[in-house]
């Protein structure tokens, strides 16, 4: 059994129509309330309940969609509102850190996975350093690791397996590869910001202003949803090919 490709349509539209979406609800939100946190709510609620769809797509049971969409939608409801702390950020930050150890010490991909996790845990510190000291509620701080918590969410609401062992590798997979994929949307942003500064200060004649991070933020999310989705798809097929295997093994 050949591992199923992941092709423009529908795994590579989807993964980056999803994020789009999440904008556009996003912005007709803020004719209602121009509150960072609803906002923001809007936008997280939207981005795990569309990848809940296309993450029931990859595992080819869209009866699980009927959990993992609602789900999505309340963890990211959820996960606006709690990591809004400092004190929330860096648990969780630590749960990433002891997580990525255990991983390393297993010897299983360890040098990737030791690279993903330490330049996203190192970014991701630096931002919650900033209010730490403050205590208080930051709307913006939820940007770092909501996606990431709801990512796991949604993958935990379809194991490959309905153990407490399955549902808990299902999450694992599902924070991997929305590490993974913030990893490379930061690389998007960083390049989209410098040619971004480079077409608005040379090309366009003016200087850059606070408005010259969205086109590189909106590049940096569509990254970051593109690898991610598609991570979950091979780790997906992966596994199931693994198992075929297996079982062919054990039938002879």
């Amino acid at each position: 059994m050949k591992q199923p490709a992941f092709t423009l349509w529908p795994w590579k539209a989807l993964a980056l129509t999803v994020p789009v979406m999440a904008f556009v609800a996003a912005l007709f939100s803020t004719e209602h309330s121009r509150n960072a946190k609803d906002v923001l709510t809007v936008f997280f609620g939207v981005l795990a309940a569309g990848n809940a769809y296309v993450f029931a797509m990859a595992v080819g049971d869209f009866g699980r969609s009927v959990v993992a969409i609602p789900a999505g939608a309340l963890a990211g409801f959820l996960a606006v509102r709690i990591f809004a702390y400092p004190i929330v950020n860096l648990v969780f930050l630590l749960f990433i850190i002891i997580y990525a150890l255990l991983h390393i010490l297993r010897g299983a991909q360890s040098a990737p996975l030791g690279c993903i996790v330490s330049s996203v845990v190192f970014i991701g510190f630096s931002m919650v350093a900033r209010t730490a000291g403050t205590g208080g509620e930051e709307a913006w701080l939820c940007v770092w690791f909501s996606y990431p918590f709801t990512c796991a969410c949604v993958t935990a609401t379809m194991p490959l397996e309905n153990t407490c062992d399955g549902v808990w590798r299902a999450a694992i997979a599902g924070l991997s590869a929305a590490l993974y994929g913030m990893l490379m949307g930061v690389v998007a942003l960083v390049a989209g910001g410098v040619l971004w500064a480079v077409f608005a200060n040379a090309i366009a004649g003016r200087r850059t202003g606070p408005d010259s991070a969205i086109v590189p933020g909106i590049l940096g999310v569509l990254a970051a949803n593109y690898f991610c989705v598609k991570h979950i798809f091979s780790g997906i097929h992966r596994v199931e090919i693994e198992k075929d295997k297996s079982k062919v093994k054990s039938e002879k």
